[in-house]
């Protein structure tokens, strides 16, 4: 009776290792983490592996960092909860909205995630034109991208995973390249554009083997817009906060086209807890100021552990001048490319990508979707023995 019972526990403790969906992604093997460090995780086998993508883009402080969570209790015991939809203030958020606006945006609304941040632009947008009592409901986007795991922004960049869709998205081929971009804009210009709100796209097309929007496609979209009265919407999640060698990828990747409306998250807190944000022009911003025109409100507006993380990570980016280093980064991540056989390698800031020649081993933490192509991002505070790791990371990969 009593092995029995003992083989029951268990059977139960083994259950409850991995549970619901946390098998989702193939066959991988379950693995216990033990603790992570810079840019490593390590295992309970005695194994680590090198975090090619740095979760999602979104640890560029690297892991473990002290300084991300410095002060962190005492100023969540003093103040848990400040909510800006009620017209809640402290000088913390106060100061953290003057940093995400940067100077460069008229105001904001804080989100959740990186996926509420894309779902908070797009309901900027739809709450300007429905006070303009303009029924522009149609959004374009381009698949494939990554805005997110809700419904809708799935079904904007990737509508092949979902089995119903909200009939918004007038999804176009994601372009790689100048051909694809003129082919795409000429395309634009041959639609009936008067129910279309908004146009959106990725700044950095990570997701999409890192094949960058040009210039001239920058400046084709936000001309498209102002001439058919439509918002221009960059979705910076992956990209911003230093990753380009800006906090908005505007002003580096996207040559210093403006959108309307842009959606950031992630690294806003070095990935240490969820924070989001969408932030706008003045033109957007006047219109939302209206009183009763704005309705976006949820529980955690914002989270205060958010505001708190995000003011320290901002604090360490300026204090070591990172964002000056991301040049560096960029050449050294360039350089790379020289010791490999591969067939294309493209760099863009703290990201890059590479399409192998042949079929790429596993990579643990770098997860490939596309065939034989391997992403990664560099963290801003890559140093040497980063540089070495990854070398040996990709040795491996593509030995």
């Amino acid at each position: 009776m009593i092995e029995r019972l003992s083989g029951f526990i268990a059977a139960l403790l083994k259950m409850h290792e991995l549970r619901g969906f946390a098998k989702i992604k193939g066959e991988k093997k379950e693995q216990k983490i033990l603790s992570t460090n810079k840019w490593h995780t390590y295992f309970a086998d005695g194994t680590n592996e090198l975090d090619l993508q740095m979760g999602g883009s979104s640890f560029i402080l690297g892991y473990n960092n002290p300084a991300v969570v410095n002060n962190l209790e005492a100023k969540i015991l003093n103040t848990a909860r400040c909510q800006s939809n009620n017209h809640n203030y402290n000088d913390d958020t106060i100061r953290a909205g003057e940093i995400l606006c940067d100077g460069v945006w008229d105001t904001y609304t804080w989100a959740l995630s990186g996926t509420s941040a894309v779902e908070a632009a797009i309901s900027m947008n739809d709450e300007y034109w429905k006070a303009c009592e303009k029924p522009k409901h149609k959004i374009i986007s381009f698949s494939f991208a990554w805005h997110g795991t809700s419904y809708l922004t799935k079904d904007m960049g990737a509508p092949f995973l979902l089995a119903n869709h909200t009939n918004r998205c007038i999804n176009l081929p994601h372009p790689k390249g100048d051909v694809d971009e003129l082919e795409t804009i000429a395309k634009i210009r041959q639609m009936d554009l008067t129910n279309v709100g908004c146009i959106i796209f990725d700044s950095a097309t990570w997701i999409n083997g890192l094949h960058g929007f040009s210039h001239s496609w920058w400046l084709s979209i936000r001309l498209i817009c102002n001439e058919h009265n439509i918002l221009m919407i960059t979705d910076d999640v992956a990209s911003c906060w230093g990753k380009t060698g800006s906090l908005h990828p505007y002003q580096t990747v996207g040559h210093g086209v403006q959108p309307d409306i842009s959606a950031v998250g992630k690294s806003l807190t070095a990935g240490y807890t969820p924070l989001g944000a969408a932030v706008c022009n003045k033109m957007v911003g006047d219109v939302l100021r209206i009183p009763g025109v704005w309705n976006y409100n949820h529980t955690w507006q914002p989270s205060m552990m958010g505001i708190y993380i995000m003011l320290n990570v901002y604090d360490y980016i300026t204090e070591n001048n990172l964002l000056e280093k991301v040049p560096l980064i960029e050449t050294q991540l360039t350089n790379l490319a020289a010791e490999f056989d591969i067939d294309s390698y493209r760099v863009q800031g703290c990201f890059f990508a590479l399409d192998a020649r042949g079929k790429t081993e596993y990579t643990g933490l770098s997860s490939t979707i596309l065939k034989n192509n391997i992403r990664g991002c560099a963290p801003l505070t890559a140093d040497h023995t980063y540089f070495e790791d990854l070398r040996t990371h990709l040795y491996g990969s593509l030995s």
